[in-house]
């Protein structure tokens, strides 16, 4: 997504999107991120542990080539904000990507409040039938965790068998390297000559890339980003129950957290996302996965191609493990889902000759 040329831009808001469905439209944080939740009877007031605005490490050589080395936790801890926050910003977003479990947040999702109709999927119309282990609430919180285990196999096999691409915070210690005449390597001349380099050193008195998380990067390769092919994963599966039809409106009030981060309020513009331009589940749950995908660039850790890229792989690997379970169901089903590019799929059973 780019915004339309000669227009002014919120940094903070605006720039770190996807040009999908949803990720365009409304706060950068998708409201899933907001919403309080219940877990196994504990109300969970969704604010985080952030850190504070001027956190940045690996800015010099010593701690640079340290963590390359694997010499994790020598600068201590991160540097946390005392006071727990709505995330709101860039920042905030690569710390719940730092911090995360994964697939929790997908799960999580799952607990919100009219997320997932009550009578959605197969037994939806059904006044005396409900599913469980299959087309039901047990078997959708399963299915996305499945589907997201199974994209990161997928993930791990292209990071080492096929790409070993490089990290983000590797490659920026060779552009300090050759910015200072250090080391001579082949880096594209366009990347010298860029403000941001220069913006850099007059931050940080050198040319790596600022990372969030004291201990650097995962050792593995960073192509494609495991961390967005399990989000294109886990919410594939959650659009096919949550909004098939992507047209249905996001339940809850739209809100946004204060500047602060210590409250939330109503957008100012909510009458925008009213009737048939509301936000939809389909866009928020969309949103979510760019926000676990880019927060991992945000966090220094990741190109913005991994999470791209990583997300449509994801997505392709939950239409083949949904394809799995449609095909051994007991059930008739089929389902359906709007693609992150904006197609509707229909997933029907292909093995089975008594589904009509």
């Amino acid at each position: 997504w780019r915004p339309v040329s000669n227009t002014e831009i919120d940094p903070a808001q605006q720039l770190f999107r996807m040009d999908i469905d949803g990720c365009t439209r409304g706060p950068m944080v998708s409201q899933i991120l907001l919403e309080e939740f219940m877990y196994d009877g504990i109300q969970i007031e969704p604010k985080i542990q952030t850190q504070n605005a001027s956190t940045a490490y690996m800015t010099n050589f010593t701690e640079w080539l340290k963590v390359q080395n694997g010499e994790v936790g020598f600068v201590g801890q991160d540097d946390n904000d005392p006071v727990h926050r709505y995330p709101r910003n860039a920042r905030d977003l690569g710390v719940i990507a730092m911090r995360d479990r994964i697939s929790s947040v997908y799960m999580r999702a799952t607990f919100v409040r009219d997320m997932i109709p009550f009578g959605s999927g197969f037994y939806g119309k059904s006044h005396r039938q409900f599913g469980f282990a299959s087309a039901g609430g047990f078997a959708r919180r399963n299915e996305q965790v499945v589907a997201s285990i199974a994209s990161e196999t997928h993930a791990w096999f292209c990071k080492w068998n096929v790409h070993r691409f490089l990290r983000p915070e590797a490659f920026g210690g060779l552009a300090h390297l050759s910015m200072t005449k250090t080391r001579d390597y082949p880096i594209h001349e366009s990347l010298f000559n860029s403000a941001l380099m220069q913006k850099t050193f007059e931050k940080w008195g050198s040319y790596f890339l600022p990372q969030i998380n004291a201990r650097g990067g995962p050792s593995h390769p960073s192509y494609p980003s495991g961390h967005a092919i399990s989000a294109g994963a886990a919410v594939t599966v959650l659009k096919v129950y949550a909004d098939p039809d992507a047209n249905r409106c996001y339940p809850n009030t739209i809100r946004q957290p204060t500047s602060d981060g210590l409250n939330l309020e109503e957008v100012p513009n909510s009458k925008e996302f009213e009737n048939d331009k509301c936000l939809t589940v389909n866009g928020e749950l969309n949103k979510l996965a760019a926000n676990l995908a880019t927060g991992r660039d945000m966090s220094g850790v990741h190109w913005r191609a991994d999470g791209v890229a990583g997300m449509l792989q994801g997505e392709e690997v939950a239409i083949a493990y949904l394809q799995d379970e449609v095909d051994r169901a007991p059930e008739c089903q089929v389902l359906r889902f709007n693609s992150f590019e904006g197609d509707f799929v229909m997933i029907t059973p292909e093995i089975r000759h008594d589904c009509d």
